[in-house]
């Protein structure tokens, strides 16, 4: 990294935090590097999340970003010596992951793998359909998209009444660890373009900016891609990259950055733009799409000692033909649907139609044992308030027969575990304890047997 004033652009810093504790640093470190004559350009910010680590001083930088945890006035004279000598040493080293290099999405309805720039019959009759959704005049296309479930189209009729109308879509990922963003536009780029296009025929907006993360993702040019090539309603548009560190928690943040540079808001009354979430964009989309009778959900699959697979299917799709696309038929194969907290399955009982996105659990038969069946009973004990008896209890009790059985103890009756499992399903008050109550009976079905246990696995 080049010395700060040498380039002042280089040297950029984000103060987060308590209020108090983050104007006292703010202020020291300004006064401090007035008397350095360094040219450091400082960001005052609430709380990112990181509560732990606050106040939290980071740094942005060639190379990826340098985080100071717990950062006091005294230390710094430290931080500005790093600064100076370009030898930045924080308490954490970040650097953006190419988060979709590390799965491989399958889209079973395409047979193949996902490709955000591919152009096919499938994206043609997309972008001819919404060439006749455009031709529909607004108030109808309102109606239309109400109908289909877009309960917040009226609301935006208020932004049409503006003289200058510029639309902007936020796909930010603002919380710490979120890539919703991201995903929608690696997953299915031309989805956000569809949405974009169709609100802003809405509303009547002229001019269209798309504001993304700076990531290794490609997700400019999946975006510029797919706007060059559908025929949208506005004048003018572009994609904006925006820095890693701006604290995107409200949309005055966006626009005051848009406009003046500066990220700290003021709030305008009398403003022509309009923000809309990217997520807000591809389910008016997808809403869309739907009344045209089209609607698929995401499956993701997970296999011990194997990648995990994210698939695209069409509504209805049973979970058999799913798994036997991707594994093969293997009748001893053991399946939890859904994953974590759901029932375990063999390969013979998977005639399941998929109507939501969802997670499956695979297991080869000889992978799957007590171990497998301890380990969701002791994730579903860790969510459980302990306010219903046999939610507090039962759960307690049922991982302590299944940890006889792995040890080769004698685990008891098996009546008696099948009974608190009944227990559960009557007696709990949410969804955990039930959910419980099926693994546990699923599980021991497997293990001693169909007429015993099955009966009650409705």
């Amino acid at each position: 990294m080049a010395a700060a004033h040498h380039d002042p652009l280089g040297c950029k810093v984000s103060i987060a935090g308590w209020p108090e504790e983050v104007e006292k640093i703010g202020t020291a470190l300004s006064r401090m590097a007035a008397q350095e004559r360094l040219d450091v350009a400082i960001t005052k910010a609430g709380s990112k999340g990181y509560y732990e680590f606050e106040p939290l001083l980071t740094v942005e930088a060639e190379g990826g970003l340098f985080l100071y945890r717990n950062v006091k006035v005294q230390e710094l004279d430290r931080i500005l010596e790093d600064l100076k000598g370009g030898r930045l040493c924080g308490s954490f080293h970040c650097r953006s992951l190419p988060f979709f290099g590390l799965e491989k999405r399958r889209m079973l309805r395409d047979c193949g793998v996902i490709d955000p720039m591919q152009q096919d019959e499938r994206t043609d009759r997309r972008l001819t359909r919404l060439e006749g959704i455009l031709q529909m005049m607004p108030s109808h296309l309102v109606e239309e998209a109400e109908r289909a479930g877009f309960i917040t189209a009226q609301d935006l009729m208020a932004f049409s009444r503006q003289e200058e109308r510029h639309l902007i879509c936020n796909a930010i990922d603002s919380t710490p660890g979120s890539v919703h963003g991201r995903l929608l536009i690696a997953g299915d780029p031309l989805r956000v373009v569809e949405g974009a296009a169709v609100l802003g025929h809405m509303v009547g907006a002229k001019r269209a900016t798309f504001c993304i993360s700076d990531c290794p993702d490609r997700l400019e040019t999946y975006l510029e891609t797919w706007l060059e090539r559908a025929r949208l309603p506005f004048e003018e548009y572009h994609v904006r990259v925006l820095p890693s560190m701006l604290p995107m928690r409200e949309e005055d943040v966006l626009l005051a950055y848009l406009q003046t540079g500066l990220l700290m808001p003021r709030r305008d009354p009398s403003r022509s733009e309009f923000v809309v979430h990217i997520e807000t964009l591809a389910s008016l989309a997808l809403l869309l799409e739907e009344t045209s009778g089209i609607r698929t959900h995401l499956v993701t699959v997970f296999q011990h000692d194997s990648p995990r697979i994210t698939i695209e299917v069409e509504e209805g799709i049973g979970l058999k033909e799913i798994l036997s696309a991707l594994y093969g038929d293997d009748p001893s194969m053991v399946v939890q649907f859904p994953a974590q907290t759901g029932v375990f399955l063999k390969g013979g009982d998977l005639e399941i139609p998929i109507k939501a996105s969802c997670s499956v659990d695979v297991f080869p038969r000889d992978s799957f044992g007590p171990d497998v069946v301890i380990a969701r009973l002791r994730y579903i004990h860790a969510q459980s308030c302990g306010v219903c008896l046999f939610c507090r209890e039962g759960v307690y009790q049922m991982r302590g027969f299944f940890e006889d059985l792995l040890h080769g103890y004698s685990p008891g009756p098996v009546s008696i575990i099948k009974e608190i499992s009944l227990g559960l399903r009557e007696g709990s008050l949410c969804g955990i304890g039930r959910d419980a109550s099926a693994l546990g009976l699923s599980a021991l079905r497997l293990f001693f047997g169909e007429q015993e246990i099955g009966a009650h696995l409705d």
